[in-house]
């Protein structure tokens, strides 16, 4: 995958979906590489991967806000459709969802945080 990630970048569906999918392939190959011991030789790495975490997981509540919002606005146009004709029902399922998911974000940002703090005093020992 080859993506330039710019916060002021196109704001196209198609631009949105390809970042939404790199997150998914930054999870997948931090996945991969962190079964090897070689991608996380000592403390400091693994506390910097632990800030990084937690910062995308505290990020994460902006962004689920802004798609509910978007999806009740989209609801209030009365231009939006439901194939199982009831767009309410779906958008208010999806908004629930979207709320549960803060409150999960929060934690996992919450636990991350924690464990970062708790690896910034570790290190190897001299000569080992």
């Amino acid at each position: 995958m080859d993506l330039h990630l710019n916060p002021d970048g196109p704001r196209t569906p198609d631009y949105t979906t390809a970042v939404a999918l790199g997150l998914t392939e930054c999870v997948r190959v931090l996945n991969s590489h962190t079964r090897d011991a070689a991608a996380l030789p000592d403390p400091q790495t693994i506390y910097e991967v632990l800030g990084d975490l937690h910062a995308g997981a505290a990020k994460s509540d902006q962004l689920l806000q802004q798609i509910s919002r978007r999806l009740g606005e989209l609801l209030e146009s009365d231009r939006l459709a439901d194939d199982r004709g009831n767009p309410t029902g779906s958008v208010l399922a999806a908004v629930n969802s979207l709320e549960a998911a803060r409150s999960a974000a929060y934690q996992l940002a919450s636990h991350l945080e924690r464990a970062h703090l708790a690896t910034a005093t570790l290190h190897l020992r001299e000569g080992q």
